[in-house]
Parts: C-alpha cells; structure tokens; sequence
C-alpha cells in the first residue's frame, strides 16, 4: 500500500513539475514572440521610409534628367543662333 502512495505521489510531483516546466517554456516563448513581433515592426517601418526615400530620389533623378533635356535643347538653339550670326556677320 505504502509503495502505491508513493507511485502516486511521484507521479503527481512528476505531473506537477511537468506542467510547471510547461508554462514556464510557454511565458518564456510568449515573450521571444513578442519581442520578434515588436523587431518585425521596426524592420517593416525603416522598410517604408527606405522606400518611401527611394521613391523621392528616383522622382529627383527624373527632375534632374528633365532639366538635362532642356539644357541639351537650349545649346542646340544657341548654336543655331550662333550661325545664324556668324551668316549674318560673313554677309556684311
């Protein structure tokens, strides 16, 4: 009888122990989940911004290539204006 009780006791303490383990692991993780969850949060929003930087250079560079183009168009009409009054310089 004596070594039933202490089967059931040592299962007991065994069970106890078990569970106590178990929540123990269980809190622990809870918090490692939180903890990513707050990291996942911070990583996504420097995302953004990274892309939302990204997104303001490329629309500069477009600027910039815009401006190239009408520099490029404003030389040309200098030239010509060049010749035209080198022609007309020649003619007198």
């Amino acid at each position: 009888m004596k070594k039933i009780k202490l089967l059931i006791a040592a299962a007991a303490v065994i069970t106890i122990t078990g569970w106590l383990v178990f929540f123990v692991y269980y809190i622990n993780a809870t918090k490692q989940i939180a903890q990513m969850k707050t990291q996942i949060e911070q990583l996504d929003s420097q995302i953004k911004s990274i892309s939302s930087i990204s997104k303001n250079i490329e629309q500069a560079v477009a600027e910039v290539d815009k401006v190239i183009v009408e520099f490029q168009k404003l030389k040309e009409i200098l030239k010509q204006t060049q010749l035209k009054l080198e022609k007309i310089g020649s003619s007198n």
